[in-house]
């Protein structure tokens, strides 16, 4: 729409979970993150069904598409420090500026960077049936008297979305542990609990400390957090 506010310039990354009825459908576009886990109570463990691909020029796939379409693709020589980059060069200013992402939603002039997000599926009832027989086969293997099998009341899914500007410091796995206690493992009778708020609000002071530690003080990027459980 050339008719925004902002002329048609800049745009957004855009990353989702939605679920209908036994199927989560896991979209993404841009360097943000989401993810689907899953915690076991019995056993109190925690994993990773997804995390979604952060788009950057640098991918093979990516930085093919971008120059098929005409566009310019900047690497730099350390991408531990600096991300790659789609080029654009002002045609009335030559001022050149870069789009650390390879999708997004906007971001016109960038050429060779399109919005269509990669989408996963996962069916939540056959991961459940898939759980449940991995940890009956291990029993039954083991034959050990302390072996417990799960059902799906043991079994808890959640999804997290995340922009980049907190994954840069906090790994999806840490993440996914903290918010599995935040929804599950506060179920003690001491006052420990820690409610989902107070979660996001400490991962989000701890994203910003990183940053201000790293810059000292001179930039921070964009930090945000969701988090939602998945009832079956």
């Amino acid at each position: 729409d050339q008719d925004v506010p902002t002329g048609g310039i800049g745009g957004c990354t855009a990353s989702l979970v939605l679920r209908l009825g036994p199927r989560v459908f896991i979209a993404n576009a841009g360097d943000s993150i989401s993810l689907l886990a899953v915690y076991d109570s019995k056993s109190d463990r925690v994993s990773l069904l997804h995390v979604t691909r952060e788009d950057k020029p640098h991918l093979v796939d990516e930085r093919r598409r971008i120059e098929a379409m005409g566009g310019r693709v900047h690497i730099p020589p350390s991408l531990q420090h600096e991300s790659s980059r789609v080029l654009h060069v002002d045609p009335n200013t030559g001022a050149q500026t870069g789009l650390a992402m390879s999708r997004s939603i906007g971001d016109w002039d960038m050429v060779g960077v399109i919005a269509e997000p990669i989408v996963r599926v996962i069916h939540l009832g056959q991961v459940v049936e898939e759980l449940i027989q991995s940890v009956q086969e291990k029993c039954t293997n083991e034959a050990t008297e302390t072996c417990e099998i799960i059902s799906e009341e043991d079994i808890h899914f959640f999804c997290v979305s995340a922009t980049d500007g907190m994954m840069d410091y906090i790994e999806p796995k840490e993440l996914a542990e903290r918010w599995a206690t935040a929804f599950f493992r506060n179920d003690s009778d001491d006052g420990d609990d820690i409610h989902p708020i107070n979660t996001a609000e400490d991962l989000i002071h701890e994203a910003a400390r990183g940053w201000h530690e790293e810059t000292e003080g001179q930039y921070r990027d964009d930090i945000a957090i969701a988090a939602a459980r998945i009832i079956l």
